[in-house]
């Protein structure tokens, strides 16, 4: 396996800890481990942001506008 991919591997595992002990919400968590994807250069900024252009992604965001009306 190629160093990306352990690299990978451990912010995944990184992220599923901090979301296990911290009470950081879960969508920092996420973004912070993006982050560090695209700073370790496994990701490239353009591939990153391909990600929110899928429509179930941007659903999921309309969901949260949603919710914080409800609430």
């Amino acid at each position: 396996m190629a160093w990306q991919g352990w690299v990978t591997l451990g912010v995944v595992a990184t992220s599923l800890g901090a979301l296990i002990v911290t009470k950081l919400s879960a969508d920092l968590v996420f973004l912070g481990g993006l982050a560090i994807l695209v700073m370790a250069g496994v990701l490239s900024p353009n591939e990153a942001f391909l990600g929110f252009a899928d429509p179930g992604v941007v659903t999921i965001g309309l969901l949260y506008v949603v919710v914080s009306g409800l609430t």
